[in-house]
């Protein structure tokens, strides 16, 4: 990584050790960049019953950011740190695109002709976490929590009444999920005047859903989680 152009602002680097093709380690320079950043306003209100001016809080991230290359692309993974609490995980993609040559004349089935004879096919980049989380201790589960509006009825007469509905995820395969809001909560008591057990809440972003038939020769993960809040 470079200073002035992979990262900017005041960084530090850190190296790392990994293993070649044959197993003999070696160390990676500048292979880790973290550094803070200004990310707009985190927090803002006007109390105009009592104060003349809004109070309003600017708000920084952490950025711990890598770069991989690996063949024809750089995968770029930056980790996110915010001062609210939230994680958040973003994967850039760049470098150069993979190709094949096609015959003469050819038209592309599977892919988009980038130059004469020159095809680039179409794929998919799937990325994965695993979040090993360890909320105001050991013991956690797992809800997804999900806005559920109520039928009209006798309580809910305007029909305007929301309520949030937890439902406890016990094993990968009831958890498989195309995109939700999951909230990992401590299974001890809460803490200070809150009740309720401490939690943390996982939201994932809008991802693409593997596009390959099920018993494909291509890997179907079985969840992405693109943001932490």
């Amino acid at each position: 990584l470079t200073l002035g152009c992979d990262c900017l602002g005041e960084i530090r680097y850190l190296d790392a050790v990994l293993s070649d093709e044959a197993g003999t380690p070696q160390t990676i320079r500048n292979a880790i960049c973290l550094h803070e950043e200004d990310y707009g306003i985190l927090w803002k209100h006007w109390n105009f019953r009592y104060s003349d001016a809004a109070e309003v809080r600017r708000s920084r991230r952490m950025v711990v950011s890598s770069i991989h290359t690996i063949g024809n692309y750089e995968y770029g993974f930056f980790w996110y740190f915010y001062l609210d609490g939230t994680i958040q995980f973003e994967a850039k993609l760049t470098g150069i695109v993979q190709t094949r040559t096609v015959a003469p004349g050819a038209t592309p089935a599977y892919g988009t002709l980038v130059a004469p004879q020159l095809d680039a096919p179409n794929h998919q980049h799937l990325f994965n976490m695993r979040l090993d989380l360890e909320i105001d201790g050991p013991g956690n589960t797992v809800l997804e929590v999900d806005a559920v509006g109520l039928p009209t009825g006798p309580d809910n007469p305007y029909g305007n009444a929301i309520v949030a509905r937890k439902t406890p995820l016990l094993n990968e395969r009831d958890s498989r999920r195309m995109c939700s809001i999951w909230r990992t909560l401590s299974r001890r008591g809460g803490r200070m005047a809150r009740p309720s057990p401490t939690a943390w809440p996982a939201s994932a972003l809008p991802t693409p859903s593997p596009i390959s038939p099920f018993r494909s020769a291509s890997p179907r993960p079985c969840a992405r989680i693109n943001s932490m809040a």
